[in-house]
Formats: structure tokens, sequence, C-alpha cells
């Protein structure tokens, strides 16, 4: 399994600005979630053997 999780991404809300009206912005990135599995203990493992 690996150890690395990514997410498509895209609405971004620009605030208004001056005499710049609120913008919805919609694109697509890829962005890595960053997530931290615990490690099995002893008595995990041997369950699973």
């Amino acid at each position: 399994m690996s150890d690395e999780a990514f997410e498509l991404g895209g609405l971004r809300v620009w605030d208004a600005h001056g005499e710049q009206p609120e913008r919805l912005e919609r694109a697509g990135w890829l962005v890595e979630i960053d997530i931290k599995e615990r490690e099995l203990t002893k008595r995990e493992a041997r369950m699973l053997r």
C-alpha cells in the first residue's frame, strides 16, 4: 500500500478587492494529502499472521 494520497482540487473563491468583484476560479490541480499511518503493535501484527 502506498503512503501517498492525492486529491483533485479546483475551486477557489477570490474575495472582492478594490473595484474587483468577488470571483470564483475553476481549475484543476493535484494536491498531495499528508496522512500519517500508525504502526501496528506487536499484538496486532501477530493477529494478522
